[in-house]
């Protein structure tokens, strides 16, 4: 790491960790989401975490894109309340955007399960899933591929919402464009 002169290496993590600290909101459910052997309360604990911090950025990002977009667009300021109204009225679109991309792990997922549970049938189960090993790389590139435009796109998600007043499966179709 780079240190600009006069800064402290303790200063610059300060710095980072703060500028990072939105996307630890995310990751850190979500890390425990993947991991094996967690309870069922840590688990629904994660789940409680993530869907609370979607439903605050689906209010107030929703809020704050909105004021940014009319300001831009129009060169004139809207009151915070007819913005919150406008998150509140677009609410589930600000809400399932993020998860969209989710379900569709979720889906190639439940494909690669499938595939794996086929390999237990004794006897056939093993010379089927060698023959279509290629559809579990597929599967697990795809997933790759969509963690990556989620990881990246996001923030894309709520601007498009917020400008276009459109529903969900526009602002992921327009964040992965």
């Amino acid at each position: 790491v780079l240190v600009a002169p006069g800064y402290s290496a303790g200063r610059v993590a300060e710095y980072w960790s703060t500028v990072l600290r939105p996307v630890t909101i995310f990751v850190q459910p979500g890390l425990i989401l993947i991991q094996q052997d967690n309870s069922w309360s840590t688990v629904a604990w994660a789940w409680t975490r993530l869907f609370w911090a979607l439903a605050v950025w689906a209010v107030f990002g929703g809020a704050i894109v909105r004021m940014a977009a009319v300001e831009f667009a129009l060169d004139r300021r809207i009151r915070v309340r007819a913005a919150l109204e406008f998150a509140l009225s677009k609410f589930l679109a600000f809400f399932t955007a993020p998860l969209l991309p989710v379900v569709g792990i979720g889906f190639f997922w439940s494909l690669g399960l499938l595939g794996g549970l086929v390999g237990w049938i004794p006897g056939v189960g093993e010379p089927i899933v060698g023959v279509f090993w290629f559809f579990a790389l597929l599967f697990g590139f795809v997933m790759a591929l969509i963690l990556i435009g989620l990881t990246v796109g996001w923030p894309l998600m709520h601007a498009t919402i917020g400008t276009e007043a459109t529903d969900s499966f526009d602002g992921f179709q327009r964040s992965f464009s």
